[in-house]
């Protein structure tokens, strides 16, 4: 069920600041928290990436050039972990390639510095309301058991390494398959729960395990 207001959303929203600048993470977590915004800015991808928390609705505004992991390669390795946290791309210095690779990718916006923060505002409501929604989508175990039978032998055993948070690369070594092969499963496994996200996925391991092991 979504917030009836701003007020309810941006309690049940996280923003996610990564820019290696820190005038602009501190510029963006001011503006954004004086609307009544939560924020949390992290340096760097690699931050990110360790201290995160993906079950948290909420937006990621990202940066793109930045030293060490840039913001593209964070989108691809969040795709390869199955976190669907919405991405605002914000950037001073992108071309039109890379503004092209990141939309197809599923970004939300792409922004120019210095960012208008009417624009900036607007497009993170929008993205909170979708994260905020996905975030709670339930599944009743008449569903789960209904979905479970409709994934072949393998598609179950990629759903277990799935549940036990293995990467797909490390899922694709261990069963012997191509990298593409195991995210294919992962896609039709997604589909068959009508669900959109790792995190949704987490949420009903337990119904899940529960049903397998019955």
């Amino acid at each position: 069920m979504l917030p009836e207001n701003i007020e309810d959303l941006q309690k049940e929203s996280l923003i996610r600041i990564v820019d290696d600048d820190a005038e602009i993470r501190e510029t963006l977590s001011l503006m954004l928290e004086i609307e009544g915004w939560r924020t949390h800015a992290y340096p760097g991808a690699e931050a990110f990436l360790v201290d995160d928390q993906p079950s948290m609705p909420g937006v990621l505004l990202l940066d793109i050039e930045m030293g060490g992991m840039n913001g593209l390669d964070l989108q691809i390795e969040m795709m390869e972990r199955g976190y669907s946290l919405p991405i605002i791309f914000i950037t001073g210095h992108a071309s039109v390639d890379a503004a092209v690779d990141a939309m197809r990718r599923g970004a939300k916006d792409f922004l120019q510095k210095p960012v208008d923060p009417d624009r900036l505002l607007s497009s993170l409501t929008a993205a909170a309301r979708e994260s905020v929604l996905e975030a709670s989508h339930a599944l009743g175990t008449d569903e789960i058991r209904k979905a479970l039978s409709e994934l072949t032998d393998r598609q179950k055993e990629v759903l277990l390494h799935l549940l036990d948070e293995e990467h797909v690369r490390k899922i694709a070594e261990r069963l012997q398959i191509s990298l593409r092969t195991v995210q294919g499963h992962r896609v039709t496994i997604y589909r068959k729960f009508g669900i959109h996200s790792f995190r949704q996925l987490k949420d009903l391991r337990g119904d899940i395990r529960a049903i397998l092991e019955a």
